[in-house]
């Protein structure tokens, strides 16, 4: 089983572009049920940036508790990853600050968003809908895995520091996701309840 990992991790892009998203889940339900520490065959790159602490500040929690108050217009640029279009920023304290307050809504918007699908997916396991639940948490961790590994495979490219705290971001966010739904499905098929 993890030389088949690895196999589909070193030749990604081609591997995992070929599997129908079947065969994803059902390869992500495989890993799922090998042991009870499933998060083993993940890349330990993967895995540290997955338990990295997500922001604490203020505009963090004002974003998380209300998509609302959120101007999206700034982050529809940073969603498809690199390489960016836009222009590198001049490289000032200002520039800095704004690229870390961008950094805390970016998380936030994201884990606001993903609240909302666990409720969601909460709500399905609870009407008796798990087994449908487990096959979206491995497909979404399936689709989650092969950004990070297309996101980790372009971070070369982000030479200005916006560029790559951004990308660093969305790696570190596609890790948290692959990690958490491989914990969640793996709760799941011991028959506990994750929510």
């Amino acid at each position: 089983m993890m030389i088949l990992f690895q196999l589909l991790y070193l030749n990604c892009s081609r591997g995992w572009e070929q599997c129908s998203i079947h065969k994803q889940a059902a390869y992500m339900k495989r890993c799922t049920q090998t042991t009870p520490d499933t998060c083993c065959h993940l890349p330990p790159e993967l895995i540290t940036l997955a338990t990295v602490l997500l922001p604490t500040s203020h505009l963090f929690h004002e974003v998380l508790s209300s998509e609302d108050a959120l101007d999206e217009l700034e982050l529809q640029y940073w969603e498809s990853g690199p390489p960016f279009s836009q222009p590198e920023p001049a490289d000032t304290v200002q520039e800095s600050q704004f690229t870390t307050n961008l950094t805390h809504v970016f998380f936030g918007q994201k884990l606001c968003l993903e609240n909302q699908a666990k409720a969601r997916w909460k709500w399905r396991y609870v009407a008796g809908d798990g087994e449908k639940v487990i096959m979206e948490l491995q497909t979404a961790a399936a689709q989650a895995f092969r950004e990070w590994v297309r996101v980790n495979n372009c971070m070369a490219e982000c030479t200005a520091r916006r560029h790559r705290e951004m990308a660093n971001n969305l790696l570190q966010w596609h890790a948290w996701i692959v990690y958490s739904y491989y914990q969640e499905v793996g709760t799941l098929e011991r028959g506990e309840n994750p929510y």
